[in-house]
């Protein structure tokens, strides 16, 4: 497999700020002593904001760019997100265009189900945010990891579970193009040594009261976004 040296990263309409920001940080870390060179794309270059408010510059334009040595695909939330699984999303057009030429796919949260709305999960074991792993399945080609696992590896794709745990992923993703000792290199610049003060990061672990009233707040947004899912499946998936 070819030298890996760049990371595109694309930026869309209510992407999640943790999903870009935690890893490119992650990537920044060894990028003068790599090969990893991490760069931020989207459909047209400017500014993109976040699903939380936060404008990050995309430099690069995602249709001009070709031969890219590895993806990280962002997750993301709301109408901005969900219009990304559709015919006419360039971002979707260019994963399906460029993806199977990249030398490493990857995702975090529901970036995810935007690699398997490209068919790049198929054939593939994958995860995502606990939330959303229904969506993940009406995919058919794509297999579910087993539990809520941080991240999973299948060959050259390497998915991240929820959000945070893109800090995770985008170690695994170093050490895979680069090395170990760079991956740990990155932890300990960054000061990754996760110690929260509550255990309750996982449906798994969560007291029952917090599940279900997290339930109540945001249940409807998976339903969503099974919905949008389904629509694409059932008529605009080879459109794109």
């Amino acid at each position: 497999m070819a030298k890996i040296n760049r990371i595109v990263i694309p930026l869309y309409p209510d992407f999640d700020i943790l999903d870009v920001c935690g890893p490119l940080a992650m990537f920044s870390s060894v990028a003068g002593a790599t090969s990893i060179t991490p760069v931020l794309a989207a459909a047209e270059p400017g500014l993109m904001k976040s699903l939380q408010g936060v404008e990050l510059q995309a430099d690069l334009a995602l249709p001009t760019l070709s031969g890219t040595d590895a993806t990280w695909v962002p997750g993301g939330f709301g109408s901005g997100f969900n219009e990304q699984i559709s015919a006419s999303s360039e971002t979707l057009a260019w994963l399906k265009r460029e993806g199977p030429k990249a030398g490493y796919i990857c995702s975090v949260c529901t970036g995810a189900i935007l690699l398997a709305a490209a068919g790049l999960l198929d054939g593939y074991t994958a995860t995502t945010h606990w939330q959303f792993q229904q969506s993940l399945t009406l995919f058919s080609g794509v297999r579910l990891a087993s539990g809520y696992p941080r991240y999973w590896i299948d060959r050259n794709r390497i998915t991240g579970g929820g959000i945070s745990s893109g800090l995770d992923a985008s170690l695994a993703v170093i050490a895979a193009i680069s090395s170990s000792t760079d991956a740990m290199h990155a932890q300990l610049l960054n000061q990754y040594a996760p110690d929260p003060p509550y255990n309750a990061g996982s449906p798994l672990t969560a007291p029952p009261d917090i599940l279900a009233s997290f339930f109540q707040q945001f249940g409807e947004g998976a339903a969503t976004l099974e919905q949008v899912v389904a629509a694409y499946l059932s008529g605009g998936r080879n459109q794109a």
